[in-house]
């Protein structure tokens, strides 16, 4: 758990997109929080996921690593994925 972590001096967590908003302002900003589940869209679904949300949604609610995987790799051509990885790039620059 988060404050196990925390308390045992680890530097940071991964962490679910969907638990970021409650837990990030319980810690300092030196604690990392990583964080996979990243989708593309909000409409993408991913079978075996089902804590996921946009990086965009992540950075702003206090991620410090996203891990969007099968948010660029579930594009079908070579640009595809290009332009997933650039749109997602994109999305959260305005937060960094």
């Amino acid at each position: 758990n988060a404050e196990q972590s925390f308390e045992a001096e680890l530097d940071g967590i991964v962490c679910s997109p969907k638990r970021l908003e409650y837990l990030r302002p319980m810690f300092s900003k030196d604690f990392l929080f990583v964080t996979p589940g990243i989708v593309f869209s909000k409409d993408e679904k991913y079978s075996g996921q089902e804590e996921v949300d946009t990086a965009e949604n992540a950075i702003k609610h206090g991620a410090d690593i996203i891990i969007p995987g099968r948010a660029i790799t579930l594009g079908k051509t070579p640009k595809e994925r290009q332009d997933r990885a650039y749109k997602i790039i994109k999305d959260i620059s305005k937060y960094v």
